[in-house]
């Protein structure tokens, strides 16, 4: 399942950027920057997202 949100935009700038795709760069980074944060009136609760997903997935 694709999920859009920050980490995934910052995901596929960085992998044109390692395929050396320069529109596709250029295209990814102005997605990242003017598309709105995924939980921005909810800092809190996308960060315990984060660190509960970052536990299932690590530890």
């Amino acid at each position: 399942m694709y999920r859009d949100n920050e980490a995934s935009r910052v995901g596929e700038v960085l992998s044109c950027k390692l395929a050396n795709d320069t529109p596709g760069m250029i295209m990814a980074a102005t997605r990242l920057w003017l598309l709105p944060e995924e939980h921005a009136d909810k800092p809190d609760e996308a960060s315990a997202e984060w660190f509960g997903r970052l536990k299932l997935e690590y530890l």
